[in-house]
């Protein structure tokens, strides 16, 4: 069962695809007083992902 504090699993890369595609589909629905606001937020995630990554591999290189 995915989810929850004992049943956490990531999302493969098709399903992350699909993720971002749903958010930005949804945010392109919106008024555009929101639309630029959301834009930005979507941009700050996708860069903290990003960073995540780099971090995750950086680790795994000094613990090998």
């Amino acid at each position: 069962m995915p989810g929850g504090a004992g049943g956490i699993s990531k999302m493969t890369k098709e399903e992350e695809e699909q993720a971002k595609f749903k958010v930005s589909d949804y945010i392109n629905k919106m008024d555009d007083e929101l639309k630029d606001r959301f834009k930005a937020l979507k941009a700050i995630q996708d860069l903290c992902d990003q960073l995540g990554e780099e971090e995750d591999a950086e680790i795994r290189e000094l613990e090998i």
